[in-house]
């Protein structure tokens, strides 16, 4: 789990065990409960915590949200949110507003598109384990899989080699790499002609 799902997770902790009463400030994307009234300077920094939060958790892993109770969480999260003096007075803030109704909205499609609290939830949810244990056990086994395909491909690059080429022409390849001539005709086309040139020479 990185640092910053952490954090988020902090900030939903608190958000879940929030009172009516409850004050809060925001340093740096992190919620912070405080004993005492604190004026809110910059409402900016606590739009930013709650956009944070939520994010973070809504664009976790389908593992996550389909295994834990991390939906329900957030969907009472955002109730919470309506309930605390605080949070209300940060509503009145047409931005703010805007924000919450945003992820309220994202969360709604969440659930909609899991098929949350149906018959159906269920069997999505099986259905993506069984395809997670698939996958997983594929990725284990995929080193030994593309070395097979590579030594497959690699012998069958050398059939076709010699399906192209005939036998002649393979061997022909081989003894120049043995004699290391890189045009053994020509050297033989040079002797000849040596040979023709000296016979003309007795005959004169």
């Amino acid at each position: 789990m990185s640092t910053l799902t952490e954090k988020a997770y902090g900030n939903l902790k608190l958000l879940l065990t929030m009172g009516e009463n409850d004050v809060f400030i925001s340093k740096r994307g992190e919620l912070i409960l405080q004993d005492d009234f604190v004026q809110i300077d910059n409402i900016i920094d606590m739009e930013y915590t709650i956009y944070f939060t939520y994010h973070q958790l809504l664009t976790s892993d389908m593992g996550v949200l389909l295994n834990t109770s991390l939906i329900k969480k957030l969907d009472e999260s955002i109730d919470m949110i309506f309930e605390n003096k605080q949070f209300k007075e940060l509503l009145e803030d047409d931005d703010f507003r805007c924000i919450i109704d945003d992820i309220d909205g994202k969360i709604d499609t969440l659930k909609e598109s899991y098929f949350y609290k149906s018959p159906f939830f269920t069997m999505w949810k099986n259905s993506y384990n069984v395809y997670d244990y698939l996958k997983n056990i594929m990725n284990e086994n995929n080193e030994n899989i593309r070395k097979m395909f590579q030594i497959t491909i690699h012998n069958l690059n050398k059939d076709i080699t010699r399906d192209y080429y005939s036998d002649d022409e393979l061997d022909d390849d081989e003894d120049d790499k043995v004699t290391g001539e890189s045009n053994p005709n020509l050297i033989y086309e040079q002797v000849e002609q040596g040979d023709e040139q000296a016979e003309d020479d007795k005959e004169k």
